[in-house]
């Protein structure tokens, strides 16, 4: 992290994190106002774990409370995550805590049906943990911010979450009454970097599921694949600009070449809003038709994609195209 509030940027290996970690971590991630950018590398962080599926959803789970929750307490607009593969119950799993009125019901078996947040008015000692003298409890300073976990009436404490310590018992005077946070600020830049994951069949088909619950106000997207033979399906563009209709800058690697004429009919039918397109590594055979189709609609000056598309780079792993006077039109 910088020095400077405005350039705080999160950086995460892929260590394996226990329970308790992941608890203590995600949730200082989800209360550092300060943070501004997120990255977050889950490339084999569960491969050799004894439960590798169940560590995957939970560390899913919590990524997207500190991430892309609305009750997450940061102001992270960008977010690079590096991950093995994205399956359809990745997806679900994602959409199941950034949907939900009370994540932590999930995460903590909270017991409360909305997610709520309370102050502290006073300092308070955790005396379950220990400071950084290593002899004295942890002071926490009032005015602090806690998500509440178990508010029971019949219970002079309240249990909540303290960002960076886990759940604890604090009595209630010591509280401010509980309160829904204000929303977070959401996604603007995602990229996702994505490789094979050798234990899930559909490795991309989480992809545009998870862009229709996060992708809403996303303006600029980039979507890297590694290894090369992993590629994406060109005929999923116009979903993935559904699912992000504000969309302006589009970057994607190892798409298919055939159906690429879709992203023509998807500026046509008013549905996308790119200004500017970047797509390395188009995987053309000797049909090269629908990449002609869409140099042919560039070509005429009122269609759509000619009007509105600013910046163009097309890069295919197939010479003989890019040697012909259409890739001329880039320069």
């Amino acid at each position: 992290m910088s020095a400077h509030a405005s350039d705080l940027n999160l950086s995460l290996g892929g260590s394996i994190l226990l329970e308790a970690d992941r608890v203590e971590v995600f949730s200082k991630i989800a209360a550092t106002p300060a943070l501004k950018c997120g990255e977050l590398n889950l490339m084999s962080a569960w491969e050799h774990d004894e439960d590798p599926q169940s560590t995957r959803v939970r560390m899913l789970q919590w990524m997207s409370f500190a991430f892309f929750s609305r009750f997450s307490l940061n102001s992270i607009t960008q977010v690079d995550i590096w991950i093995n593969g994205l399956s359809r119950r990745d997806a679900a799993t994602v959409t199941e805590i950034v949907s939900s009125e009370n994540p932590l019901q999930m995460l903590l078996n909270s017991s409360e049906a909305q997610c709520k947040t309370a102050q502290l008015l006073e300092d308070v000692e955790l005396l379950d943990t220990v400071g950084p003298d290593a002899s004295d409890p942890t002071a926490l300073s009032s005015g602090a911010i806690v998500w509440v976990v178990h508010n029971r009436q019949d219970s002079p404490t309240m249990e909540v979450l303290v960002p960076g310590y886990g759940v604890h018992g604090i009595e209630k005077t010591k509280l401010s009454n509980p309160t829904v946070p204000p929303l977070a600020p959401p996604v603007l830049d995602l990229a996702i970097m994505l490789d094979e994951y050798e234990d899930e069949e559909d490795n991309l088909e989480g992809l545009v599921p998870l862009l229709e619950v996060i992708g809403a106000h996303t303006m600029s997207l980039t979507i890297n694949m590694q290894p090369e033979d992993l590629d994406i399906d060109a005929t999923s563009i116009p979903d993935i600009l559904h699912a992000c209709p504000r969309l302006q800058y589009l970057e994607m690697e190892h798409v298919t070449c055939d159906g690429l004429e879709c992203l023509v009919d998807a500026f046509e039918d008013d549905e996308c809003q790119l200004t500017a397109l970047n797509l390395n590594g188009v995987m053309c055979g000797d049909d090269t038709e629908s990449l002609d189709m869409v140099f042919d609609a560039l070509k005429v000056s009122d269609t759509r994609i000619a009007m509105q598309l600013q910046e163009l780079h097309i890069r295919t792993n197939t010479s003989n195209w890019m040697s012909t006077a259409r890739f001329t039109r880039l320069s």
